[in-house]
Parts: structure tokens; sequence; C-alpha cells
């Protein structure tokens, strides 16, 4: 028999040999496989426990004799330190588990920011470090934090493309919903991307598809705006509005037909836009007929549409007997993967 108990004498856990075997069996030893069973029940991080038997620290490699007593230490955080906090946002960055983890066991605080304002976890989730990502969610790193920009490690990790530390923050319970300080989510973000296997497992988590940025964009009119084919279906199946407009008046079927993206007009008309498509020959008629509609013409087509008094087909900008007409899709927000989104962000 284990007895484990706090220095005041009261008990903690009492375990038998073979769970004690077990612990050995699942970890690094049984050290390290009995502070995370501990862990639990104090609602600690398994990095802050120390064990001690007759006043002695015990390594995670210690051998133990049974039957025994063992005494339970919860360490505070150390003193919040710059140096601290840098040496642990350079481990996670370059995946350095073992650096990590001995500063953790320090053990440092996981959420401490450098002057920067950036935290461990932020980057360990930008360069993809799932491991890190796990040990440091495991330690108390919170998966919600946001760098001074409002970017949170679920949004940049999506931004990057990163799907295994996707994977291991939506587990952790992360936020599909918080925002940089544009208004960009981790779903828009993956869909600037283009990953389609994260925009996947975002929608699985229930991310929201109508979530704007300051523009008024959603992801799906991000996924058009970068000619992503594969993330627009995935968008549409999902139940993406696909008349929803931005700030500017523009809809999906706008930004599919100035991409010529014909494959995707096809996918948005079936999912019933209430947008009309108009044939060539349709087109000619209307003109022909002095409908008194504007005409803007999309280079990258050949798309044909009309929306609201704005008729769009293959060719070139057109002026109307005022004036040239502005292209709507004009001064589209710009996107920084490092620092989150930035402006200007005049209509997407």
């Amino acid at each position: 028999m284990l007895r484990v108990c706090f220095t005041s004498g009261s008990t903690v856990a009492e375990l038998t040999a073979q769970d004690v075997a077990g612990f050995a069996a699942s970890h690094d030893g049984w050290v390290s496989g009995l502070k995370r069973h501990l862990a639990c029940a104090v609602s600690r991080p398994h990095f802050t426990l120390r064990l001690l038997d007759e006043d002695a620290a015990l390594s995670d490699a210690a051998s133990l004799r049974l039957p025994c007593t063992l005494q339970l230490v919860l360490l505070p955080y150390r003193a919040a330190d710059l140096a601290d906090a840098q040496a642990l946002i350079a481990a996670a960055g370059r995946d350095d588990l073992y650096a990590v983890s001995a500063l953790l066991h320090g053990p440092v605080d996981p959420n401490l920011r450098d002057d920067r304002g950036d935290f461990a976890l932020l980057r360990a989730a930008y360069h993809g470090s799932a491991d890190c990502v796990a040990i440091l969610l495991e330690a108390g790193a919170m998966p919600d934090l946001g760098n001074y920009s409002g970017s949170t490690p679920l949004l940049l990790a999506a931004a990057k493309g990163h799907l295994e530390a996707v994977q291991v923050l939506l587990a952790a319970g992360a936020d599909t919903e918080r925002t940089s300080s544009s208004g960009a989510t981790a779903l828009f973000a993956a869909c600037h991307r283009g990953s389609a296997a994260v925009v996947r497992v975002l929608l699985e988590a229930r991310a929201d598809t109508e979530a704007c940025t300051e523009g008024d964009a959603t992801p799906l009119m991000q996924a058009l705006k970068r000619g992503h084919l594969e993330i627009v279906q995935l968008l549409v199946q999902a139940g993406a509005s696909t008349h929803r407009k931005n700030r500017a008046g523009v809809t999906p079927l706008v930004l599919a037909c100035y991409g010529g993206l014909m494959e995707a007009v096809r996918v948005l008309g079936e999912a019933g836009t209430k947008e009309r498509l108009y044939s060539a020959e349709e087109m000619a008629t209307r003109m022909d007929t002095g409908s008194g509609l504007k005409c803007i013409s999309f280079p990258k087509g050949p798309c044909t549409h009309i929306v609201k008094g704005i008729r769009c087909h293959k060719g070139s900008f057109k002026g109307s007997s005022k004036g040239a007409i502005r292209d709507p899709l004009r001064d589209l927000e710009g996107f920084d993967e490092g620092l989150g989104y930035k402006g200007p962000c005049t209509h997407i």
C-alpha cells in the first residue's frame, strides 16, 4: 500500500501496488505517473507537485519499496521574470520539448508574457509544435489567451494550417469564436490560408460560418477571394449563407464571378443563392432593350451575372456617362500571419 499525504498529515490518496505499477507502465516512471494522478485530485498542474520520501524529493526515475508513506508538496510558480518568459517562449518556438518541460518543472508560469505580449502557447501554436502545445496546456496554459492584437493560439495555428496543433487546442476547449482585433476568427484565418483539413475540423467543432470581420466579410467570402474551391464547398455544405453582403454590398456570387470561379458559381447556384444568373443571350437582350443597367466587367471571367442593377460579364471595367464605376472589390483587407489581421479594412 502507498499512502500520500500533505505535510499536515491529511491523506490525499491511498494506492495499491497494482496502481503504482500501472503508473510506471503508462508514464516515464511511477513518480511521473503518480504526480499526474494526484494533480487531478488537488486540481493543480503536475509540474507544481513534489513528492517527498523522508524529506528527500523524489525524481521521476526514483525507485520505491512498498508499503510506504510519501508527502505531497504544492509549489507556487516562481516570481514572474522576463528572462523566464523569453526562455520558455524561445523553447516553444523551436519545438524543444525537453527545455519546455524543464522550465515548467521550475515551476515557471506557462502564461508569462514577454515585453511584446507574446507567450509560449501562442509561439508553439504559430510554429505548429503540437507536442509543446499539449505540454503547455497540461501545465495550465490558457487556450484562449490572446496577444496584443487579439490573436489567440487557435487563430494563429489555423492561419498557418497546422492541423495537429489545431486539434490539440480544440480538445482543450479552445474557443473557435475568439477574434483578432479586426474580427477574424480561426475559421476565417483557415479560409484565408486555404487549409481544407483545418476548415473541416473547425466546422466539426461548430465554428460559426457567419462570423464577420470589421468589413463584414464572412469565411465563405474569404475562401472565394482566395480561390479555394474545396473550402467553398465545405462551407456551403455546412450551411454558410450564400447571399450575405459585405460592407461594400459585395456577395459571394460577385466574388466568384470576379475570380472567374465557374465551379464556385455552380456550387453557389445549387445552394440556392437569391441572386439570379443570366446567360450571355439574356444579357444581350437586356442591353438591346435599354434596361439602363450599369455595366461592370470582371476581367477574370467568363462569368455573367446581374446583382441589383450591376451587370457583370467578361471584359474590363466600363464607365458610365457620369464617370467610371469604382471596383467594389478594391482595397481588400490585408492579412499578416504573424501579427493577425490589419487594415485597411475598407470592404472585405
